[in-house]
């Protein structure tokens, strides 16, 4: 059973993210919020994974420690990590909460998908987490991983492609179909096709990313229209 615990991390909250994240404290009422900042997750690392904690402190992008990050609080603690552009629409029901380790599919369908990591769910202890943190460091030049990279490596890609080459080690996984946790987006992200059986929907905001001035206005522009 996943435990009632919510765990989003940033270093520091727009507006819009503080309005997200009330959003899912109100949608999921009596569950435990754990929100963590830059250093919780280093004494985090250095409390239950030190033996990476050189390796850790070296990495020079922030987004990478906050991908790591997210698959130690679901090892430690078990529970819901969100993104912080991650919107809930309505609550998680006891059937979902039921399985031991939930990674919703973002992208595709049938046997071809992309697993998302905006928003994952699991027992305590899973045993993908510890196998796939360990193969994440295992990674040559993961201090400086250029920004292209990140996706495939600490990212949706690179977690779909280790859960792929050994799913039948975690046949006790459930992937939920994209349309629960990640509907399709439309007009060009500015709104997404909610089903019946939709929880949320990762926004896409993509703030990590260096972006050229037409995209960072687009997404300035997406980030205030779609929170609320």
């Amino acid at each position: 059973m996943i435990p009632k615990i919510i765990h989003q991390t940033s270093k520091k909250l727009t507006p819009e993210e503080d309005r997200l994240g009330r959003r899912i404290r109100g949608v999921l009422p009596g569950w435990e919020y754990r929100f963590w900042t830059d250093a919780e997750n280093e004494s985090l690392v250095e409390e239950r994974f030190r033996k990476y904690l050189s390796i850790f402190r070296g990495i020079r992008r922030g987004v990478i420690k906050v991908d790591i990050a997210r698959y130690m609080y679901l090892s430690a603690f078990g529970g819901f990590y969100f993104d912080t552009d991650y919107k809930i629409l309505r609550s998680i029901d006891e059937k979902t909460l039921s399985h031991t380790c939930v990674l919703p599919i973002s992208r595709g369908n049938g046997s071809s998908f992309r697993l998302g990591n905006a928003v994952m769910g699991s027992e305590a202890g899973h045993p993908i987490w510890t196998d796939f943190i360990a193969h994440i460091f295992s990674t040559v030049g993961l201090i400086d991983l250029a920004e292209s990279k990140i996706v495939d490596v600490t990212g949706p890609e690179g977690l779909t492609e280790f859960y792929l080459a050994r799913q039948q080690m975690y046949d006790d996984i459930y992937l939920p179909a994209r349309p629960i946790f990640h509907p399709v987006h439309t007009y060009r992200g500015f709104s997404y096709r909610r089903e019946p059986m939709t929880v949320g929907v990762h926004l896409c905001w993509g703030s990590w990313r260096t972006k050229n001035p037409l995209q960072s206005m687009v997404r300035f522009t997406r980030r205030k229209m779609t929170s609320f």
